[in-house]
């Protein structure tokens, strides 16, 4: 298990490939069948105006080597090992973070209500000094159920409840498209935050929900290259389980 890496050394390879190199790795332990998942994190620079830094989006990982791998017990260095099977999951190096709290589900409400306040650091826009604002695009929602008979799911701000996001459907996968919205009921500012309301009509069946962990996508306004973004929770978001 890899606990920390402190530093590491990054080499830029072509306009669209790097390599990067964690040396002096502590409690990084591979499993006796081989099979291993872990986390890349990337701290980045600052995005100042008129900086070189960027937001980069659509990043993968495409190839992992380890070296100077050696036996627990003995010491002894281990040579030859391949890795046969290996993908990645995309990923963005963004000028913010969303940061995402629960306030109600469905064990003990009809309703779902959740927060999403963002942290902007003191990354800036590419035209001045100005902070960010961030511009909710859409939400995805997984739902199971007992029962075959269609539901109806409202989405709005908790703020505005005249301006809603429905959907009506039996499939398993909700779609919220918050660019409907009103500008009022999307955009968030720096050092602010907005609270979502997920209603359900369903009759006489059990239903579970959870937020998707890689399906909130937002644009981060008056920053190039900064639309549609994807952010990846480290897992899905429990909403609850309830009988209606």
């Amino acid at each position: 298990m890899l606990q920390k890496v402190s530093s590491s050394d990054i080499k830029i390879l072509s306009p669209s490939k790097a390599s990067i190199t964690f040396d002096n790795l502590n409690n990084f332990i591979l499993p006796d069948d081989g099979q291993l998942d872990f986390r890349l994190s990337i701290k980045p620079n600052i995005i100042w105006y008129q900086s070189l830094w960027k937001v980069m989006k659509d990043l993968i990982v495409s190839d992992v080597d380890f070296v100077d791998i050696v036996w627990i017990t003995s010491d002894r260095q281990i040579t030859g090992i391949n890795i046969v099977d290996f993908s990645s999951e995309e990923f963005t190096i963004s000028a913010v973070k969303p940061n995402i709290s629960v306030l109600k589900n469905l064990n003990t409400s009809t309703q779902i209500k959740f927060n999403i306040k963002w942290d902007f650091w003191a990354n800036q826009i590419d035209t001045s000094n100005s902070s960010p604002k961030i511009n909710m695009q859409k939400v995805k929602i997984s739902v199971s159920w007992t029962d075959t008979a269609s539901a109806i799911y409202k989405m709005y701000n908790s703020d505005d409840s005249s301006d809603i996001i429905l959907w009506s459907h039996v499939w398993w996968i909700v779609e919220f498209d918050l660019s409907i919205l009103q500008e009022k009921n999307r955009i968030i500012w720096d050092w602010s935050w907005e609270d979502y309301i997920i209603s359900i009509s369903w009759i006489n069946t059990w239903i579970s929900a959870n937020l998707i962990r890689n399906w909130i996508k937002y644009n981060i306004n008056w920053i190039n290259n900064a639309n549609s973004i994807n952010f990846n929770l480290k897992s899905d978001i429990d909403l609850g389980y309830r009988k209606f």
